[in-house]
């Protein structure tokens, strides 16, 4: 339906549905909060998919049996003030105590400014940081190449998905032990953070460095699989650097201390502008990828031994050897050693035999990293 045909007053009437259905979702994402610092993902996850739910059904129902945009924006609001409401309930059921009335304390503000500001501006330079090396590609290479090279970042991007969704549920727990003032159980909860991100990520990074153009090719062309399969290289492997450090930030930031990685965002920008475009010049499409790789490293570099030692009393040589060279030998021994012995002894080998050498990879990482 277009706009004209609506006429003013239903296009005004829509704006301010359209604002209160905004209003109204600000709070869900304190109460979001609330039960993620309760350690209660699971009831966060019901609700979630219990207000998806009915927001997703009951607006197909409106659509079918009204077909009015108006309508579909009311019960969206509806719907909104519904999950609002569960969020509510459930929170008063653990916290009977807590007021989730509106208002603003000025003690509360000055003691988490300085934290609220810093995890802002973390917020806006990672927007920039993860965008900017597809606008510099746009302007400097063509459509077609900047097509695949989004779908090798698609791709490479899955391993970031499993560090989250194991962040999530690892912050909270960060923060309750750190408020205990207990450096050995922090660095205990540190350590299986993680190997349970290493053991995830170098499954999916392993057979995307490895097998990623066979795994593009059931996706999509093998023609277009092939020119995205180099930059899918260096883009896993520095995901799965970024992965291997994720719990560095998610220890800071659980600790109130988020400064040191705003810090190094602020000093890295300007020089990882400066390497994308040297890289595009030297290597193509290739070139965002391999900035992107030692973006990841410098990161390392800089975050790595300084908060594991001011946060955590952990040495830096341990973790290499503990944590981080068992998964890469695993992930060498899983994925590589099948994938170069296929190329040695079957170079011609069929769609049929690749795809065989793929799965036992994937076996062999599963029973390998578990």
């Amino acid at each position: 339906m277009e706009s004209s045909s609506l006429g003013p007053k239903v296009i005004n009437q829509s704006f301010i549905v359209i604002s209160l259905y905004i209003a109204l979702r600000w709070p869900v994402s304190l109460y979001s909060g609330i039960l993620t610092g309760l350690e209660r993902l699971d009831i966060l996850n019901y609700l979630k998919i219990s207000a998806g739910s009915l927001r997703l059904l009951g607006g197909m129902l409106v659509l079918m049996y009204w077909g009015d945009v108006y309508i579909f924006l009311i019960w969206n609001l509806i719907s909104t003030l519904v999950e609002v409401l569960l969020y509510v309930i459930v929170i008063l059921r653990f916290i009977p105590t807590i007021s989730l009335g509106f208002g603003a304390s000025l003690l509360e503000l000055r003691r988490v400014w300085r934290f609220s500001v810093s995890m802002s501006l973390l917020s806006i330079l990672g927007i920039f940081i993860i965008q900017i090396d597809k606008l510099m590609l746009t302007n400097m290479m063509s459509l077609k190449d900047l097509g695949y090279y989004n779908l090798a970042y698609t791709a490479a991007s899955s391993i970031s998905f499993i560090v989250s969704a194991v962040s999530s549920a690892n912050i909270p727990n960060f923060a309750a032990v750190h408020s205990q003032r207990n450096i050995s159980e922090l660095l205990a909860v540190y350590r299986k953070a993680d190997i349970d991100v290493l053991g995830l990520a170098s499954i999916v990074a392993g057979l995307l460095i490895f097998y990623g153009e066979q795994i593009l090719g059931i996706w999509i062309n093998p023609n277009t699989a092939a020119q995205a399969a180099l930059p899918l290289v260096w883009l896993s492997v520095g995901f799965w650097v970024s992965a291997s450090i994720a719990n560095i930030y998610n220890v800071a930031v659980a600790c109130g201390i988020p400064g040191k990685h705003l810090k190094v965002n602020l000093f890295a920008f300007i020089p990882y502008l400066l390497c994308i475009y040297l890289c595009i010049k030297s290597f193509g499409i290739t070139g965002p990828a391999i900035a992107w790789l030692l973006l990841n490293v410098a990161y390392a570099l800089a975050l790595v031994r300084p908060i594991q030692r001011d946060l955590l009393n952990e040495s830096t040589y341990r973790w290499l050897r503990k944590t981080i060279s068992p998964f890469l030998i695993l992930t060498v021994i899983a994925c590589g050693v099948p994938s170069a012995l296929g190329y040695l002894f079957c170079p011609d080998a069929d769609s049929f035999t690749k795809k065989i050498i793929l799965f036992s990879s994937l076996l062999s990482s599963v029973v390998l990293y578990f």
